[in-house]
């Protein structure tokens, strides 16, 4: 069954995560700062999908965001940005997408990396691009899309991750020593939304022996809002 979005469930999770994180990033994959709390919200579902983009994404909902600005390192507050909920309905894992969407004299641009199957994200627009609600937005179109050759893997077999406030605890659960750089990919998340096209990301250096624990930092880190994506060794 598709997924769509209750406009007003979807306004209280903004509100919530407006209150709840304070982002720092650079790029569409970003090493950065954040704080998070908990959401006890729940979305809802209905209607019809808005705009099919191909490739097996749609946008499901359109609408205004107030709050702390999730897609660069400023940490500003913004009021009414232009936001999209961008939905997979592919069986492979996305790892880059651009969204640009005609808005009016110019167009909005959106970014987006590390969406699953069936998840849904929000997005919002790179420029802080203003919502008009006298406009359509009824049309867009997806380039630059890329998938994972292979899918990516949180490497269960090998390594441990135990996810608390502002830290991330890796463990080395093989009989072998990893050598080279370890790579943990994240994303923050509420409900069944992940919020911001930003990917983070945090390493190990210089390897870690069998049985090993280390431990990674980020402001950012949450026990509750942060959902590790994929791991990579170097």
């Amino acid at each position: 069954m598709k997924k769509f979005f209750n406009k007003k469930m979807l306004a209280l999770l903004l509100a919530v995560i407006t209150t709840a994180g304070v982002f720092t990033a650079c790029g569409n994959t970003a090493e950065s700062e954040t704080t998070n709390s908990d959401s006890q919200q729940t979305s809802e579902y209905q209607g019809n999908t808005l705009i099919n983009l191909g490739y097996g994404f749609e946008i499901t909902d359109v609408g205004s965001y107030t709050g702390m600005y999730m897609e660069d390192g400023s940490d500003e507050i913004v009021s009414g940005v232009l936001m999209i909920v961008v939905t997979s309905t592919s069986d492979k894992t996305l790892q880059y997408a651009k969204i640009t969407m005609p808005a009016g004299e110019t167009d909005a641009v959106f970014e987006l990396s590390t969406l699953p199957p069936g998840e849904s994200v929000v997005l919002l627009e790179q420029n802080r691009m203003a919502y008009d609600k006298n406009l359509g937005y009824d049309f867009a179109t997806a380039e630059n899309v890329a998938f994972f050759q292979q899918e990516p893997s949180l490497m269960e077999d090998t390594f441990k991750l135990q996810i608390l406030d502002g830290v991330i605890n890796v463990t080395n659960i093989s009989d072998k020593d990893i050598d080279g750089e370890i790579v943990v990919y994240y994303k923050n998340s509420a409900t069944d939304l992940y919020y911001g096209g930003i990917t983070y990301r945090s390493r190990v250096t210089g390897g870690l022996k069998a049985g090993e624990i280390r431990q990674v930092v980020g402001g950012h880190i949450s026990a509750t809002g942060t959902k590790p994506m994929f791991v990579t060794v170097a």
